[in-house]
């Protein structure tokens, strides 16, 4: 597995990843990892997949990872993607 360093992060942007990693009882290492593969694969569905299409994967992975971490929010801005 890969080693990742972030630098020059503010202390706020630190402080709101531990809470986020608090909140679901992970370390902070996992959560920023969480976070990033989240983005990248959301990137990665939201140009091949309908809005419909990547709300059902989603519900997809929701189910099948304990730690995979949707918000609602996420699914809103998933599901009007391209939408007038």
């Amino acid at each position: 597995m890969a080693t990742l360093h972030l630098t020059n992060l503010s202390p706020e942007i630190i402080n709101e990843l531990r809470e986020r990693a608090q909140h679901f009882h992970r370390p902070v290492e996992e959560e920023a990892a969480s976070i990033l593969v989240n983005a990248i694969t959301f990137d990665r569905w939201r140009g091949e997949l309908s809005a419909d299409q990547l709300i059902d994967k989603a519900a997809k992975v929701r189910q099948g990872h304990p730690h995979a971490f949707l918000s609602e929010e996420f699914l809103r801005a998933a599901k009007n993607d391209g939408r007038p």
